[in-house]
């Protein structure tokens, strides 16, 4: 999926319109909200450009010939 100048305006704008709900935001468990914020950090981690590149320090030499960035592109 691509991420698009879309995407981060409406994630931004229902972060802003999160304010007008803090009273029935209070109602759900303070775990809960910290389990959820949890798995969309891990979800997102695999997407992450500076992870990939990171986990390619502790990959095996075998598993890089399948990586994008062994390739070049000339554009």
């Amino acid at each position: 999926m691509r991420e698009t100048r879309v995407t981060s305006i409406v994630s931004h704008v229902f972060i802003g319109l999160s304010v007008l709900f803090i009273e029935q935001l209070k109602l759900i468990p303070r775990p809960v909200l910290d389990g959820l914020f949890l798995y969309l950090a891990v979800t997102a981690l695999h997407t992450n450009q500076l992870f990939e590149r990171i986990m390619l320090l502790v990959t095996e030499q075998v598993r890089l010939n399948s990586q994008q960035w062994r390739t070049y592109d000339s554009t």
